[in-house]
């Protein structure tokens, strides 16, 4: 597998339940999640966010809008040791390291953008 889906399928999945909204209001993604995101979704996420809420975020529902084609930085909240989910969501079958978590959030910003298929 290449591209994000082979580097998102590294991550453990969390069952969410929701409620984790105050940690979306920051994030740096790189180009190819934000092409990524585009291309699933139609919404183009700011590389860099910093103190207001993403734009896929529904305050209201406290869920995201786009949770199947959320970036890296995302789908590593309540997966990887350092990013552990205060409402308690984790990985059935344990949270990656710290180093992978910062393995996996180095080659998202160092993935190129490649053409569509």
């Amino acid at each position: 597998m290449t591209g994000v889906g082979g580097l998102y399928a590294q991550i453990p999945p969390v069952a969410c339940r929701g409620g984790c909204t105050d940690s979306c209001w920051s994030y740096c993604i790189g180009p190819a999640e934000q092409e990524h995101v585009h291309a699933a979704t139609g919404v183009r996420l700011p590389l860099l966010l910093v103190g207001e809420p993403c734009p896929a975020l529904d305050q209201a529902a406290g869920r995201c809008r786009m949770h199947e084609a959320r970036p890296a930085i995302c789908r590593l909240f309540g997966s990887a040791e350092g990013m552990e989910c205060p409402y308690g969501c984790a990985p059935v079958l344990g949270a990656l390291s710290r180093s992978d978590g910062y393995r996996i959030l180095a080659a998202a910003q160092d993935m190129a953008v490649l053409p569509p298929d």
